[in-house]
């Protein structure tokens, strides 16, 4: 099945920092001074995601204003010897990870009902093939701003790989904070998910991630992004998109069937844009890029088969 639509369906739009290091490995901030400053910035949703270990008690740093969801980043080694980074939320102990399989990684969370993204597969070395033999996957990392230090921010084109060999996989941001280490700068704030659930709990918010109901940002919002019937495209549909603030949007297919649109020349108070689907685009996926060149990207939607069309 494909992630759902987050803006189909109802609910709380809740901004998360998904991908977060404490003193509890290399960050540089205890887990309580963490929370507390993400809280202090307006986010709903932390997850603490240490290195090969699953912080205790960070989940009782939850209150009424922002969810704590404990959870790991692990480190198991693959075929070519490369080492992966996975993070799992929603745990419920530590998984010994460092000295096994990928794929028994991710299996030993799941178990525990945690659900696992790969993180900054890019910047890890990771290709495609990589990525498409793990099973049981909410998502890829396709921003990272910690990353960004090593110029490798993005893993943007390992995700379309994904996309165009058919698996639909949905996209995160995050800052992956190391915050207040001397090794680290600029990775607070920066990056985040923005996950529509129908409340502010750990199982609602899990249930989401697992749905796909999210989409990944540096800062600019999309309101809506969806499909509907228009007998004069190609493909019998048009992707239609509500954002904020933008100078650009792209509607990103299958191999060439995309579109970038310059909002700036074309209209520079759009808010609101239409694109007429091509025939064989398979996928219609949204970015949104404002005037300082932030993104945000949107999962893709599966464009129905032609005899599906209207």
């Amino acid at each position: 099945m494909p992630p759902e639509n987050p803006f189909a369906t109802g609910g709380l739009w809740l901004r998360a920092n998904l991908h977060t290091h404490t003193t509890g490995s290399d960050g540089g901030a205890s887990p309580e001074d963490t929370a507390a400053r993400y809280r202090s910035a307006g986010y709903d949703v932390l997850a603490i995601t240490d290195h090969n270990v699953r912080m205790p008690g960070v989940e009782t740093l939850s209150d009424k204003r922002m969810l704590v969801l404990p959870g790991q980043e692990m480190h198991p080694v693959g075929n070519r010897g490369i080492r992966y980074h996975l993070v799992a939320l929603g745990l419920a102990d530590s998984v010994e990870a460092r000295e096994v399989a990928p794929q028994a990684a991710i299996d030993a969370a799941r178990e525990q009902g945690a659900l696992v993204f790969v993180a900054h597969p890019s910047w890890c070395a990771l290709t495609s093939a990589d990525v498409a033999e793990l099973d049981s996957l909410a998502a890829v990392e396709v921003y990272n701003a910690t990353c960004l230090r090593h110029g490798k921010p993005s893993s943007e084109a390992l995700w379309d790989e994904i996309l165009a060999a058919g698996r639909l996989l949905p996209a995160v941001a995050t800052d992956d904070t190391h915050t207040d280490s001397p090794h680290f700068r600029g990775d607070f704030a920066r990056a985040w998910t923005m996950i529509r659930a129908e409340e502010r709990t750990s199982g609602a918010v899990l249930e989401a991630l697992a749905a796909g109901r999210f989409y990944a940002t540096e800062g600019p919002s999309v309101e809506d992004f969806r499909l509907e019937p228009d007998a004069s495209a190609e493909s019998g549909w048009c992707a239609v998109a509500r954002f904020g603030p933008a100078r650009a949007v792209s509607f990103l297919g299958f191999a060439s069937n995309s579109k970038r649109y310059e909002l700036a020349a074309d209209d520079p108070d759009a808010t609101e844009w239409s694109h007429p689907v091509a025939a064989g685009a398979r996928y219609v996926r949204l970015v949104v890029e404002d005037a300082d060149g932030r993104r945000a990207w949107t999962g893709a939607l599966p464009v129905p088969e032609e005899k599906d069309a209207p």
